[in-house]
């Protein structure tokens, strides 16, 4: 049981850090192939004429707006175990700590965690047609520096602490989360018409039935005195970053906290958790695994309240809501708030360095999955990501006939998100360079939800299959297979691939009007 305990939660993160940064960095090429005017990179049909000459030129200024920030990357040892670019093992000083366009070589995946090599990514290239837009000795490696950041946010080990409390073990937090919703319920019909009474005299009547159950919780002791019990031990790791980085759009899900919840294991895939989370959550209720919020940043900077952004806040939770039961009847905040924390720390940021639009990036790849929307660590969800990171070339067709037409494909995607910021900003004449980010995610998600949901009905295993997760963890390559294989398998995947590479085009450009950096 232990061995599954630790095991299993690596279905739990989120996509696969690479296929994050390919995305980015496979879309910023995109973005320098229309700045340079690359004949191949023509007007997709269903873009206007007129539609097309203004995303150009914002492609064009956004691209030349992206070189100018600031990497925000420590600095390397100038040592390397490899030698760079077919020279020397020596790199200079500062080489990619500086603005994305003066960096000099590209970034590896592991430069912000390996400190003992260069961080330079050995060999890379950005394969097909785009070796010779961007060729060597004059290349632009500013898409892997945002593609690193896109990947950060599972290395954000920070974002979840978990410990064994014995009040919540042997299925004790269940009956205990189970007594103070009873207690919670009482208490709420009690107090509505007293709440509405006042709301309704002294404000509007919209918000008294929520103004009365968050009168109850604060009035409902039990979670507080639970909360005085400490837990034992700290648990953490990349394995545990995922819980985050879902958003369950079901419509019976229950969306206590947010309009939109995210992780809830019993509520996975609609209520319907598969072999591996039941195990899990069996596991979990056994040894009373429940979230520290107090060591988890993530209880701190994705529950957001003041946004500004006209999408709803979250109903922000006290230690006493986080620890009543295991972490697996817990609903954490949703993807889309990770994206929100992420933005609005760029925009605090007087530098407005690359390193916060990593945290919107990374969500609008997660929520191109659809094991993501579906909030589920199961139902094929690992295999699942891992067949599609081994699939990114064939994916967007690298070295192939219909490379540029794939290319064109995401280019109507971006004009159709780009077309949803402005539209945004228009009805929000306050915020004419802000980005929707929360509302952007979860368009993306509910694309994402809706085809998804379709395909299962029609293909009844894919892309959800109940035995794939469990599979994985004692016949890994057959799980990874059973998607990987399939003779449609980049048809199937196509159009997740196009919505992310769509939407990082659209954000990167509309995320670079906020402040253009100096010439």
């Amino acid at each position: 049981m232990l061995v599954m305990l630790l095991a299993a939660p690596a279905q739990l993160r989120a996509h696969n850090y690479a296929y994050h940064d390919h995305i980015t960095d496979f879309a910023f090429q995109i973005m320098v192939a229309i700045a340079k005017g690359d004949p191949r990179f023509t007007r997709p049909a269903a873009v206007t004429p007129a539609e097309w000459t203004a995303f150009v030129s914002t492609v064009t200024a956004a691209v030349s707006r992206l070189r100018r920030m600031p990497t925000v990357l420590p600095p390397r040892p100038e040592t390397c175990i490899q030698a760079v670019d077919g020279g020397s093992n020596t790199v200079a000083k500062g080489w990619s700590t500086t603005t994305l366009g003066k960096v000099q070589h590209a970034v590896s995946s592991s430069y912000l965690t390996d400190t003992v090599d260069c961080g330079v990514a050995y060999n890379y290239t950005p394969g097909g047609i785009y070796d010779d837009i961007n060729p060597a000795g004059a290349r632009d490696f500013s898409g892997t520096v945002l593609g690193l950041w896109a990947g950060r946010p599972d290395d954000a080990v920070d974002d979840t602490h978990l410990e064994i409390r014995p009040t919540n073990a042997l299925g004790l937090g269940f009956l205990k989360d189970a007594i103070n919703d009873l207690i919670n319920k009482g208490l709420t019909v009690l107090l509505i018409p007293f709440v509405c009474l006042i709301d309704c005299i002294f404000g509007g009547c919209s918000g008294c039935a929520g103004g009365a159950s968050d009168l109850a919780d604060g009035a409902n002791p039990l979670d507080e005195i639970d909360a005085l019990i400490p837990g034992i031990g700290d648990i953490s790791g990349t394995d545990w970053t995922g819980v985050w980085h879902h958003i369950n759009l079901f419509p019976q899900a229950s969306n206590e906290f947010d309009n939109h919840q995210g992780l809830l294991s019993e509520a996975a895939f609609g209520g319907v958790p598969d072999p591996l989370e039941i195990l899990l959550m069996a596991v979990s209720d056994a040894a009373g695994l429940s979230v520290n919020p107090d060591d988890s940043d993530g209880v701190q900077h994705y529950q957001i309240a003041n946004a500004g952004d006209g999408h709803p806040d979250s109903d922000m939770r006290d230690d006493g809501d986080w620890l009543i039961t295991t972490w697996v009847h817990v609903p954490f905040s949703p993807v889309d708030n990770l994206a929100q924390y992420g933005w609005s720390e760029f925009k605090k940021d007087t530098t407005r360095g690359a390193k916060f639009l990593g945290w919107p990036l990374h969500a609008i790849g997660d929520a191109t999955v659809p094991m993501h929307v579906t909030a589920t660590s199961g139902w094929g969800h690992r295999p699942y990501e891992d067949a599609y990171d081994n699939l990114w070339p064939k994916l967007r067709h690298q070295g192939e006939a219909g490379e540029s037409r794939f290319a064109r494909e995401a280019l109507d995607v971006a004009v159709h998100w780009r077309k949803f910021i402005l539209d945004w900003r228009t009805a929000h004449p306050a915020s004419s360079t802000d980005v929707p980010v929360r509302d952007l995610v979860t368009a993306i998600a509910q694309r994402t939800f809706d085809r998804s949901m379709k395909q299962h009905v029609s293909l009844g295993t894919w892309p959800f299959n109940p035995l794939m997760s469990s599979t994985y963890l004692v016949a890994k390559d057959t799980a990874i297979g059973f998607y990987r294989d399939r003779s449609d398998a980049v048809a199937l995947g196509t159009p997740g691939a196009l919505d992310g590479i769509g939407a990082t085009i659209a954000f990167l450009i509309s995320a670079s009007e906020i402040n253009p950096w100096p010439q």
